[in-house]
């Protein structure tokens, strides 16, 4: 089981290495530890762990429906700085979700699926963007 940030860049470590034959793994920690992003073979994977999927998106944005997933607005733009090609979610499951950075800020803009809990601004997306990234979902 996934439980930290750690856990979830080892996880997505033996993807990129067994499953996608990648090597030559850099590693940044950003965002105060909490999020890392992983280098390998010219791509950048901008990697977050969640605890669960923002399971009210349905119920706080009228216009959509189910459950969504959330980033916080300068993480999003650290991610798109650093050049990420994706982002990727991993969940205590051992699951690895992906999307693209740009195309995260670009549905929450136009679909005004933007909030401000606590003080920090976010941007949401619902979960049918997401993308399984690995190819099991197995722990390895």
């Amino acid at each position: 089981m996934i439980g930290s940030i750690h856990h979830a860049v080892q996880r997505v470590e033996a993807v990129l290495k067994e499953q996608m034959n990648l090597d030559h793994l850099s590693f940044y920690y950003c965002n105060n530890g909490r999020h890392c992003m992983i280098e390998a073979n010219k791509q950048k994977f901008y990697v977050m762990f969640k605890r669960e999927f923002f399971k009210s998106f349905g119920e706080i944005f009228e216009n959509e429906k189910g459950i969504g997933e959330s980033i916080n607005v300068s993480a999003l733009s650290n991610a798109i700085s650093l050049g990420a090609n994706y982002i990727l979610i991993v969940y205590p499951s051992g699951y690895v979700y992906k999307v693209v950075p740009q195309d995260w800020q670009e549905y929450a803009v136009s679909h005004n699926t933007i909030r401000q809990p606590y003080g920090k601004k976010t941007f949401s997306i619902p979960v049918s963007m997401l993308e399984r990234f690995d190819n099991d979902g197995k722990m390895s």
